[in-house]
């Protein structure tokens, strides 16, 4: 690998502590959006930066990608992985992914009925559902997500 320009790693460098903000602010103002067009210019906002900071870290040749051995490793499958847990452990996986998967479809059911919206507005990525939510659904949803967690974390240290 040849030495790195270090003008272009400075430009990088600051293009990606511009590329923090301006993506974070693009990501949380899409969720707001109301319609295509605001979709688009968030997404490109979010995309953007960090293909502008990738390009110039590509450019700086400070980035190397990792070399890899020629035959593939075997993945495992999945009765191997599983049967190296524990019954504890497979028991808070399965509450960690119900309490997630059925707590936010049964939440998202009694706000679309609660909203008035037909079923076919979950799927709808122009306009997601979590954008009208009540204060009392935005608490429903954090507990769904730091019980699912908990459920996450007991599996990891049981």
């Amino acid at each position: 690998m040849s030495e790195p320009n270090i003008y272009i790693a400075i430009l990088a460098g600051i293009a990606l502590l511009v590329t923090f903000p301006v993506s974070g602010y693009a990501f949380f103002k899409s969720f707001g959006a109301r319609n295509i067009s605001d979709h688009v210019k968030y997404g490109l906002l979010f995309v953007v930066p960090i293909l502008i900071t990738f390009g110039l870290a590509e450019l700086a040749g400070i980035t190397e990608l990792p070399t890899y051995p020629d035959e593939p490793r075997e993945i495992p499958p999945a009765s191997l992985i599983f049967s190296k847990l524990n019954t504890w452990q497979i028991g808070f996986i399965a509450c960690a992914a119900i309490t997630w998967i059925g707590g936010l479809n049964a939440l998202l059911n009694f706000h679309r009925k609660r909203t008035g919206k037909p079923w076919w507005v979950m799927i709808n990525p122009f306009s997601p559902m979590f954008r009208d939510f009540g204060r009392s659904e935005w608490k429903i949803f954090a507990g769904l997500l730091i019980v699912s967690l908990a459920f996450g974390v007991a599996a990891l240290s049981a």
